[in-house]
């Protein structure tokens, strides 16, 4: 659900933006860790471990189709 008071977002956004690294993903790890969800999405990747959303940006959300992974 989004604040009705758009510069608390923004002020959220920057302080997000200030801890991002420019970079890149090696493509030998990006290929480790798709393997890694793909094999291991019902263990280490559960949805008891990781609740799917209810809903993103007012609009309901699969719950069976997604989980939310920090």
């Amino acid at each position: 659900m989004g604040s009705s008071k758009p510069e608390a977002w923004q002020n959220i956004t920057r302080k997000v933006n200030a801890n991002m690294i420019q970079g890149h993903v090696a493509e030998s790890q990006l290929r480790e860790l798709t393997e890694d969800l793909h094999d291991n999405w019902d263990t280490t990747y559960s949805v008891n471990l990781f609740p799917p959303s209810k809903e993103f940006e007012g609009k309901k959300i699969d719950v069976t189709k997604n989980r939310h992974i920090l």
